[in-house]
């Protein structure tokens, strides 16, 4: 897909933003700070009704977003992996640029061919490796993806923006996209899955791991596009389960307390690691968990520096051992 597929760039009434990584401490730099990605959904908004409820669906504890650009920001860091979505239909939906930005804002935006803010040729290397190293001192263009999403299951009319500045999201969001363009032109309300996916590289003998966001749309190219989606009607992806067992609370009345399951996320292991009665469950529990490859994701925890920064569920076990009186395996 061309990066420039819409010309036209309207912006629609954003809700709030669902990020991808989140800034946690350098070590041995106080005060310091550096982007790390995220394998779950994280949310941010100046509604707090909107956050509180995206808890309430999909796990984490909703707070005010200490280090946000304004002071009435507040952010969920989920235990979700993937969400249902709509993606809504006109072209403010989806757009892909090659952006430059600085400490004033943007100061080139491109479609690959033509710099669009002063109408020149483009100013970034052709070459692409050359280019992404460039971009990765801020001086020159990265791919910037974003998607205009709506929560079906969250009282808010408005869109949460997806944005993106990877190679991968770029080539596979934008696939999507393409199709989503033609729906658009139809005024196709679509329903989709947003899901993280890891992905592994090999280069030069060494593996790098990442986590991409996909758009998995819920119906065949034909249906959406002959229009035989819904009958007419607007569909919905499925509810997620917490809405189903809020709803059921809600219509009876508890019937005792349910058993507790083996941790299901690593926020989850976290909380079972700092309670851990004995070094040989907790040696258990990290067996699981490097099977899972949830040691260096990020987790709320009591042995954090401070509350509100997150550190790697690694860490967590540590501190357990340490607390425990173990040696450090």
């Amino acid at each position: 897909m061309p990066i420039n597929m819409l010309a036209e760039q309207r912006r629609a009434y954003e809700v709030g933003r669902i990020r991808l990584g989140v800034q946690v401490p350098i070590a041995n730099k106080p005060g310091r700070t550096r982007p790390a990605k995220l394998s779950m959904l994280r949310f941010t908004s100046r509604d707090v009704v909107a956050i509180r409820r995206i808890a309430e669906l999909y796990g984490g504890e909703p707070r005010q977003w200490k280090d946000a650009p304004t002071d009435d920001q507040w952010e969920v860091l989920t235990e979700a992996r993937e969400i249902g979505v709509l993606v809504p239909p006109g072209p403010t939906s989806v757009s892909q640029w090659m952006e430059m930005w600085a400490g004033g804002g943007c100061v080139r935006r491109c479609d690959g061919d033509e710099e669009k803010l002063r109408g020149v040729p483009c100013l970034c290397p052709s070459d692409q490796s050359d280019r992404a190293e460039l971009a990765q001192r801020g001086e020159a263009c990265k791919p910037t993806t974003r998607v205009n999403l709506m929560l079906p299951d969250v009282p808010t009319l408005g869109v949460w923006r997806l944005e993106s500045h990877g190679w991968n999201a770029a080539h596979e969001l934008g696939g999507t996209a393409e199709l989503m363009a033609a729906l658009m032109e139809a005024r196709v309300v679509v329903p989709a899955v947003l899901r993280l996916e890891k992905r592994k590289t090999i280069s030069g003998g060494k593996t790098k791991e990442f986590v991409v966001p996909v758009l998995a749309l819920q119906h065949t190219p034909r249906a959406m596009i002959e229009g035989t989606v819904g009958s007419g009607r607007i569909e919905l992806p499925a509810p997620p389960p917490r809405a189903l067992a809020i709803e059921a609370a809600q219509a009876t009345a508890p019937t005792g307390p349910v058993p507790a399951g083996p941790p299901a996320t690593a926020q989850e292991m976290a909380a079972a690691a700092e309670t851990c009665p004995d070094p040989r469950a907790l040696d258990d529990l990290g067996r699981e968990v490097r099977r899972l490859e949830w040691m260096d994701e990020f987790v709320r925890s009591r042995f954090a520096p401070d509350e509100d920064e997150l550190i790697e569920l690694i860490e967590v076990f540590r501190g357990r051992r340490d607390e425990l009186g173990e040696p450090r395996g």
